[in-house]
């Protein structure tokens, strides 16, 4: 897959009152930090940070790791810096500027300073409130087959690229979404603001036990678990498949021992069960006798 170029929003979308709010949670910036010194000594610098790691065989960059803000930064020998963890811009620029601080307290002998700080990648996320259901990722891939990868066995979500938009979408079945690719809370908030009317028409509500009553009411499939179910369902309606029985039995005129009796000779009658009709009369009739003419259900 080729490598998706950034793409800035050119019209300002009008705010949805039903979007969910997104949140940001982590900022990747890039920082130059310039000093005196031709080349950073990482070694020397990770003996003056107890706070940091360096290994030099495994990364080329010494990892420094801060409390307040909360935040990691990789330095470079060069001096750039990658910071993340930032949950806004300032935060970003803050752990850059107490970074090139601390190096002018350990090497007073050297100048260190802030040379720029930019915002490379925002990640936010939202959650849909699916009332119990979840997001029908296999409908959307239908839809949106162009724009979307999803690879159920190696990742479980479902990842949006829509066209001429800053942001990538990262949907889950539970509803949970995970907005990435910008570079400013424009790009976040306006980008899913947009995208929002598309998310949302996949949606599936969890069914109420009203509309499963009202599906058995007109009818069910009577294969797979749907004999059982019909079961448990009281008073509905028993259609019988193409082929078969003409019309609908009630279960009411079923728990009629006549009509009972009736179904179970047609049973018989058919299928593998032909050449059973006189054994099961004969039970019924036994059975009868044993119960004085009523069958137990």
């Amino acid at each position: 897959m080729r490598k998706r170029r950034y793409t800035c929003l050119t019209k300002h979308y009008p705010l949805l009152a039903d979007a969910p709010l997104p949140v940001i949670h982590n900022i990747v910036a890039t920082a130059q930090i310039t000093s005196s010194l031709e080349s950073l000594d990482l070694h020397k610098i990770h003996l003056y940070f107890p706070f940091s790691f360096y290994d030099k065989e495994r990364f080329a960059a010494i990892t420094i790791r801060l409390s307040s803000p909360e935040c990691t930064a990789l330095l470079f020998s060069s001096g750039k810096l990658v910071v993340t963890g930032g949950r806004s811009w300032y935060a970003s620029v803050y752990s850059s500027l107490f970074i090139a601080s601390l190096l002018g307290d350990c090497m007073p002998e050297h100048t260190f300073s802030l040379h720029s700080c930019e915002i490379q990648n925002m990640v936010a996320h939202a959650e849909l409130d699916v009332k119990g259901g979840h997001l029908d990722l296999q409908a959307m891939y239908r839809h949106l087959g162009l724009n979307c990868t999803y690879q159920r066995n190696m990742f479980p979500g479902l990842i949006f690229r829509p066209e001429a938009s800053p942001v990538v979408l990262l949907c889950f079945y539970s509803g949970k979404i995970v907005i990435t690719g910008g570079k400013n809370m424009v790009d976040i908030y306006e980008g899913w603001n947009r995208l929002w009317p598309i998310v949302k028409e996949f949606v599936v509500p969890k069914p109420s036990l009203t509309s499963d009553l009202t599906s058995y009411k007109h009818g069910v499939d009577l294969e797979g678990h749907g004999v059982a179910d019909l079961a448990r369902a009281p008073h509905c309606d028993v259609h019988e498949p193409a082929g078969g029985h003409p019309g609908g039995v009630e279960i009411d005129k079923v728990l009629d021992l006549g009509v009972l009796e009736g179904l179970c000779d047609d049973l018989a009658a058919e299928g593998p069960f032909r050449g059973l009709a006189g054994p099961l009369a004969a039970g019924r009739a036994e059975e009868g006798a044993v119960h004085g003419g009523v069958v137990e259900l």
